[in-house]
């Protein structure tokens, strides 16, 4: 709060800033006049009368990415598709409409950068799943005897191993759904596939004891 001060002695009403104030008298009697240490009055801010205008709602576009498959392994190609055409994809193992998975398993994200020609922009995300995978067999030393086949497979696929390992299986299709799970798999056990839609999958086995994984790529037809 500011503290106001009176004065009784020289004091002449009316006290007038023109055009803005005109301090006529006071509630104390005429004979006193209050007053701050420094007085500041500046006219009300400029204003001019409410003019109409139309503001036009543009249409932003309706964005998406694709590929033919999420789950892939690492370093293999995959083919992007971006809608509407002509926009841009974005992110690490990008090159041009082509995504590489870089040289490490997790999980990535692709970006599509579309501007429509009424400057609206809008953007799509698409995750993948990188796995380190193996071909027919894997090849480090814990896991060297793990085999899957056939590969590519019609209607089953065969799981060989050491016969004293316990081994958990689960395949999930190319958009990282898992398919089929299961637990305690006997070396050469049989795993039927044939009501698989043909195209590819990933195989993710695990050791239950040692916690040892390993992915592979498999075929349907």
């Amino acid at each position: 709060a500011s503290n106001l001060f009176r004065s009784n002695t020289g004091v002449t009403y009316p006290y007038n800033v023109a055009g803005s104030v005109s301090i006529k008298g006071s509630s104390a009697g005429n004979g006193y006049y209050y007053w701050f240490y420094k007085w500041e009055v500046t006219e009300a801010d400029c204003s001019s009368p409410f003019i109409p205008v139309t503001a036009t709602l543009l249409t932003a576009p309706q964005v998406s990415i694709s590929a033919s498959s999420t789950v892939v392994c690492m370093n293999d190609a995959v083919t992007l598709n971006g809608s509407p055409a002509g926009g841009s994809f974005a992110g690490n193992g990008v090159s041009g409409s082509t995504f590489i998975p870089p040289n490490s398993s997790g999980n990535y994200y692709v970006t599509y950068h579309y501007s429509a020609q009424n400057g609206c922009e809008g953007t799509d995300s698409l995750m993948f799943q990188i796995s380190e995978c193996t071909g027919v067999t894997a090849v480090d030393k814990e896991t060297a005897n793990w085999v899957i086949y056939p590969n590519p497979a019609n209607e089953k696929i065969i799981l060989q191993f050491h016969s004293f390992s316990s081994l958990s299986i689960e395949i999930t299709d190319a958009a990282g759904r898992s398919i089929l799970e299961k637990a305690n798999v006997s070396s050469g056990e049989t795993i039927n596939i044939a009501h698989f839609a043909q195209g590819l999958y990933m195989v993710r086995v695990k050791d239950n004891f040692s916690g040892s994984t390993k992915t592979f790529k498999l075929t349907k037809e």
